[in-house]
C-alpha cells in the first residue's frame, strides 16, 4: 500500500540525472529546441528564452532535461539556479540574483576568471544594496534622486556609479569561453508585485554579454500579474523581455493514455477487481468519451487518482471504477457542473428522491437541460465535460440528440490547433491528419507511415480536423469513415490493439470516437446510413460489431450516435456474420483488431454462422490454438497478466462446437509436444474448467 500511495501521490519533477531516461512526456525533443535557442548568446549579447505551461505541465522537469543536454560533452555552459520563490523578500530579489550569479561563478572549476566575475557582481550589487533599490524599465540611464541621496559621495565617484559597474561587468564576461545559463523556476509562484519586480530584474540585467536566461512560467498568470501591477500593453511587454517564447507542447493522446493506464495499474487490486461483468470496456469509453480532453496536465492525472484513493474505498463494489473515476474527474475539472450534480442529481439521473411517482425521466432531465449547459459552459474544457457527462449519464445525452450538436462533439477550433501544434519524437502532424481526409490519393502513403508508437494519436486528431476545415464538403463522408474504420484491422493498429495493461486504450475507441466527431461535424444526418455502409463493409470488421453490439444495446446504454436504424439492424447484422465467415475462410479473422470482440458476438447476433466459421478456422488452423485462445480470455491482472477460463454463458462455445467434443480436442492438444504457453493455459482452462495465468500456466486461485 505504501508503494501505490508513492506513486499516485508524488508530484515531484524529475532531477538532473534522471529527466532524459525517465521523460514519460516525450519533452526531449523540446528540450533540445531550448538549447538549440541558447547558442544565440555571444560575447556581446545576452539571450533569454522562455519555457511556457500551466500549472503542473512538467516545466520544472523539462528544465533538468535542458540542464542535462548542457553538461553533455563536459558541459557546454557555466549553470546557475535563481528561485525567486524561496527568497520570500521582494526587497532582496536584486540582490539575492546578482549574489547567486557571482557565487556560483566563482566556485566553478570551469573558468579561471570566476573570481574576477564574481568580484565584479558583487561591487555591482553593493550599489543597489546600498540603495535597497529594484531598478526601473531604464536603470541605465535614468538614475534617480533616491539613489544618489541613498548612496551619497559614493554614487557620485567613478567606482560608486551604476553604468561605470555594469560596463566592468560585461568587460569580464566577455572574457568567458563558455556563456552563464541562469535557469530562474517558479516565477508564477510569485505574488503579482514580486512578479513585477523579478521581470524588471531581468529586463535589467538581461543584456549582459554571454549571460543567457531560461525562464520557466505561465504567460497568462505573468501577464496578468503585470496587469495588475498597470503595466501598459503587459501582452507585449514580455516580448521586450524575452528573445524566444516556447509554449510547451500538450500531452499527446498516447502519452495521456500511457499516464492514465499506469496510474490505474497502481491501484489496490481491490478496487480493481471486476464486480460488474458487464461493464467490462467501460473505463476504455470514459477516457475517449470526454476524459482524456479534460486531462491536460501530467498534474491533471496525479490529483485524479490522488481523489480516487480517497474516495474509492467507501464505493468499492457499490459503483463501477470507471463511473467513480468519472466523479472524481468532474470534482477536480468540472466545479460547477459537479456542484450542480451535487444539488440536483435528477437533473443527471432523471429520477427524484421526492415528488410524483409519475413523472417522466424525459421531463426531469429536460427541465434541467438550461442549467446543465450553463454549467459546462462555465468549466475551462465544456465541450469534453458534456462529452463526460453525456457518457456518465445516458438519460441526458438522449434528450439531448435531437438539437444541433455540431458545436457540442468536442472538435477544437481552428486556432485552438494552430497553438497546440508541437514537434514531438512520436507525434503525428495534425498537417498529415488533415492531408489524410482532404486527399484520398495520398491516404495509402500517410498510413504506411503510421507505427505502433503514433497510431492512437493519429486516429484522435483524425476527428479534431473538421471542425477547422471551413469547406467541409470538400470530405469525401463515406470514403473517409470507411478508410478510417478499416485502419483498426490493419497494421499497426492491430499489434497496438494486442498491448496488455489494466485498461490499455486501443486503437478500435480513438476510431469509433473520430468517426463519430466527423459526421458530427460535416453532416449530422447521415449517421444511420454510414452506419450501414460500415457494418456491409467486408474490412470493416472490428468497427462494425462495435455498431451492431450498440445497435442491439437498450437505448440506455447507447452513448454514441453511430448505430443502425431498426429497417437496417437484421440485414447488416446478417452481412457482418458473413463478411467473418468469409474472413475466417481467408485466414483474416485473427489478424483484425479484435478477433475475441468478433467470435463472441457472432454467436450472439448470429449464432447459425458460428459452426461455418468454426469449420473455417479449423481447416486453417488444426490445432485450433487461435479460436480457443480468444474464446478463453477471461480478465487481465496486473501482477501476472492475462487470465483464461471457461466463459460465464457456455453457451457462447455451444454456438461453435458441442462442448464434450471442445474438451476431447483439449486432452488431445494438451499431449501435443509443441503446444506452448499461452495456448497451454486456454486449452487447461478448457479442459479442467479452472483459471490458468497465460504467463506461466498457474492456477488463478482468485
Amino acid at each position: 500500500m505504501d508503494s501505490v500511495r508513492l506513486a499516485i501521490d508524488a508530484d515531484k519533477p524529475l532531477p538532473v540525472g534522471e529527466a532524459i531516461k525517465n521523460d514519460k512526456l516525450d519533452r526531449l525533443h523540446f528540450a533540445r529546441s531550448v538549447v538549440k535557442s541558447l547558442e544565440s548568446i555571444d560575447s556581446l549579447n545576452g539571450f533569454a528564452v522562455s519555457v511556457e505551461g500551466a500549472w503542473g505541465s512538467g516545466k520544472t522537469s523539462t528544465l533538468a532535461m535542458v540542464e542535462e543536454l548542457l553538461s553533455q560533452d563536459g558541459g557546454k555552459a557555466i549553470v546557475v539556479h535563481f528561485n525567486p520563490w524561496l527568497i520570500g523578500d521582494r526587497d532582496a530579489l536584486l540582490r539575492q540574483f546578482l549574489d547567486t550569479v557571482a557565487t556560483t561563478v566563482s566556485e566553478t572549476s570551469l573558468v579561471t576568471i570566476g573570481g574576477k566575475i564574481a568580484k565584479a557582481f558583487k561591487n555591482y550589487n553593493a550599489l543597489f544594496d546600498a540603495a535597497k533599490y529594484i531598478p526601473g524599465l531604464e536603470p541605465w540611464i535614468t538614475i534617480t534622486q533616491s539613489i544618489a541621496s541613498s548612496v551619497g559621495k559614493v554614487a557620485e565617484s567613478r567606482h560608486g556609479n551604476l553604468e561605470y559597474q555594469k560596463k566592468e561587468v560585461e568587460k569580464v564576461l566577455r572574457e568567458l569561453e563558455i556563456p552563464i545559463i541562469v535557469f530562474i523556476d517558479d516565477i508564477d509562484r510569485l505574488f503579482p508585485q514580486e512578479v513585477y519586480e523579478m521581470i524588471r530584474i531581468i529586463k535589467a540585467v538581461g543584456d549582459l554579454p554571454n549571460v543567457g536566461y531560461v525562464l520557466a512560467w505561465d504567460a497568462k498568470y505573468i501577464q496578468d500579474a503585470l496587469e495588475s501591477a498597470s503595466v501598459p500593453m503587459a501582452g507585449t511587454y514580455l516580448d521586450k523581455i524575452v528573445q524566444i517564447r516556447l509554449p510547451l507542447p500538450r500531452l499527446s493522446f498516447s502519452v495521456k493514455s500511457a499516464l492514465f493506464d499506469e496510474a490505474l495499474a497502481r491501484l489496490p487490486k481491490e478496487a480493481r477487481h471486476t464486480y460488474f461483468p458487464n461493464n467490462q470496456g467501460r473505463m476504455e469509453r470514459l477516457f475517449h468519451y470526454g476524459l482524456a480532453d479534460m486531462l491536460e496536465q501530467p498534474r491533471d492525472i496525479v490529483r485524479l487518482f490522488n481523489t480516487v484513493m480517497l474516495i474509492e474505498p467507501a464505493l468499492r463494489g457499490e459503483i463501477e471504477l470507471a463511473d467513480i473515476v468519472g466523479f472524481a474527474a468532474l470534482m477536480l475539472k468540472a466545479h460547477a457542473v459537479f456542484d450542480l450534480l451535487r444539488r440536483k442529481p435528477e437533473w443527471f439521473s432523471g429520477r427524484r428522491m421526492t415528488g410524483l411517482f409519475l413523472e417522466k425521466s424525459e421531463d426531469i432531465i429536460g427541465e434541467g437541460k438550461k442549467y446543465r449547459e450553463k454549467a459546462c459552459d462555465a468549466c475551462d474544457r465544456p465541450d469534453a465535460v458534456r462529452s463526460l457527462v453525456n457518457f456518465l449519464f445516458p438519460m441526458v445525452g438522449k434528450v439531448g440528440r435531437a438539437e444541433d450538436v455540431e458545436g457540442h462533439i468536442g472538435a477544437p477550433s481552428r486556432l485552438y490547433i494552430a497553438l497546440h501544434m508541437h514537434i514531438g519524437t512520436n507525434d503525428v502532424s495534425l498537417i498529415a491528419a488533415r492531408r489524410y481526409l482532404l486527399s484520398p490519393e495520398e491516404q495509402t502513403t500517410i498510413e504506411a507511415g503510421l507505427t505502433v508508437g503514433n497510431c492512437l494519436d493519429f486516429l484522435e486528431k483524425l476527428g479534431e480536423i473538421p471542425g477547422t476545415i471551413a469547406k467541409r464538403s470538400l470530405i469525401d463522408l463515406h470514403e473517409t469513415c470507411l478508410s478510417v474504420s478499416r485502419l483498426v484491422d490493419q497494421e499497426p493498429c492491430v499489434s497496438k490493439g494486442k498491448e496488455e495493461g489494466v485498461w490499455v486504450s486501443r486503437p478500435f475507441m480513438a476510431a469509433d470516437r473520430a468517426i463519430e466527431k466527423i459526421i458530427a461535424v460535416v453532416d449530422a444526418n447521415r449517421f444511420e446510413e454510414i452506419a450501414n455502409d460500415i457494418v456491409k463493409d467486408r474490412e470493416s470488421l472490428t468497427i462494425a460489431m462495435g455498431i451492431v453490439i450498440r445497435s442491439h444495446s437498450e437505448p440506455s446504454r447507447i452513448y454514441s450516435r453511430l448505430v443502425l436504424s431498426e429497417k437496417d439492424r437484421e440485414q447488416a447484422t446478417q452481412q457482418l456474420a458473413q463478411n467473418i465467415l468469409d474472413a475466417a475462410r481467408e485466414s483474416r479473422l485473427f489478424k483484425t483488431g479484435d478477433p475475441s470482440m468478433l467470435l463472441w458476438s457472432v454467436a450472439r447476433f448470429a449464432p447459425e454462422k458460428c459452426p461455418d466459421i468454426f469449420k473455417a478456422i479449423e481447416r486453417n488452423d488444426p490445432t485450433l490454438d487461435c479460436f480457443v485462445l480468444q474464446m478463453m480470455r477471461k480478465s487481465f491482472d496486473s501482477n501476472k497478466g492475462q487470465i483464461y477460463a471457461m466463459p460465464d454463458d457456455q453457451s457462447i462455445l455451444e454456438q461453435y462446437c458441442p462442448l464434450a467434443d471442445l474438451r476431447e480436442k483439449a486432452m488431445k492438444r494438451l499431449h501435443s509436444p509443441d503446444l506452448m504457453l499461452p495456448a497451454k493455459a486456454a486449452w487447461m482452462a478448457l479442459a479442467e474448467n479452472r483459471k490458468f495465468y497465460g504467463v506461466d500456466g498457474s492456477v488463478c486461485e482468485n
